[in-house]
């Protein structure tokens, strides 16, 4: 089900929202997710951020400490007067060993 919300600020949210609750759900972390609007577009990045800085999360797995990244980028689209549909446009994600 797509995201379409009155404000692009609001599917930004929404979506970070989203993605927050579902890694809480399945990855403990000190970490938060975070949106960042590039500034004078309907373009945000989704990612794992630890203060000021992007960053991965540890994971203990049978073999052994992993890392995992994970980022999205999204764009909003206005469909109608009031009404803006959230896209995404590119996403990464990766395990490493650092």
């Amino acid at each position: 089900m797509p995201i379409v919300e009155r404000t692009p600020e609001a599917c930004f949210d929404r979506s970070r929202t989203h993605v927050a609750r579902l890694l809480a759900a399945i990855i403990p972390s000190e970490h938060y997710v975070r949106c960042d609007r590039r500034e004078g577009t309907l373009l945000a990045t989704i990612a794992f951020w630890r203060g000021d800085e992007a960053t991965t999360i540890a994971l203990d797995t049978r073999f052994g400490r992993l890392h995992f990244y994970l980022a999205q980028l999204l764009e909003v689209v206005r469909d109608k007067p009031r009404e803006y549909r959230l896209c995404t446009r590119r996403y990464w994600y990766r395990l490493q060993e650092k």
